[in-house]
């Protein structure tokens, strides 16, 4: 009777016996194939070399592609602000030019703008309509000698959503609005 170490000594070895064997008879049945190796079921070392290029070409073009996505996603975002502090801009010079000085408009009934009223005005329509993005900065009248015009400067601050990877958090645009001033009717029954 043979010891149990043995048996454990020839259970480990036959399998390294029996490996040889299959390769041996592997290699002789496909020895004419061309670029394959001994054992078919493992790849040519030439067609094992090129595998997981596409995963990296990939990843290496994701990141320009993504920068594209971000440029256009952004630049769609301050579109639509600064066309929406625009038209907040504008609605505040068309109200802010209604603002007339009645006083000195019902003693010489000349139109002029109450300045002060016109900035409070301005700065109402503006926070109103553009949602919080414009803020007005100030109201003038335009040419000063013989002012037609009444123009509304301000500021948009357009949040982004992509550049804040690149450290912008938002954008800063100059908008301005004009309009011309006229007394209308501001109070029902007028």
């Amino acid at each position: 009777m043979k010891n149990k170490k043995e048996e454990t000594v020839k259970k480990v070895r036959l399998p390294g016996r029996f490996t040889r064997w299959v390769r041996d008879v592997l290699r002789s049945a496909c020895s004419g194939l061309n670029r394959i190796s001994p054992f078919a079921f493992i790849p040519h070392p030439s067609e094992r070399s090129e595998s997981g290029q596409v995963l990296f070409q990939t990843a290496i073009a994701l990141i320009p592609l993504l920068a594209v996505v971000g440029f256009a996603v952004d630049g769609g975002l301050m579109f639509v602000g600064y066309r929406r502090a625009q038209t907040a801009l504008d609605v505040a010079a068309h109200a802010a030019s209604h603002t007339i000085d009645r006083e000195h408009f019902s003693a010489t009934q000349e139109v002029k703008l109450d300045q002060v009223q016109a900035l409070a005005t301005a700065q109402y329509y503006a926070s109103l309509n553009s949602r919080g993005i414009a803020s007005v900065d100030a109201v003038y009248l335009w040419p000063p000698d013989n002012p037609d015009r009444v123009i509304v400067v301000g500021t948009a601050r357009i949040p982004i959503a992509f550049w804040r990877v690149i450290g912008f958090d938002d954008l800063r645009i100059r908008v301005v609005g004009t309009a011309h001033p006229t007394f209308g009717i501001s109070e029902e029954g007028q």
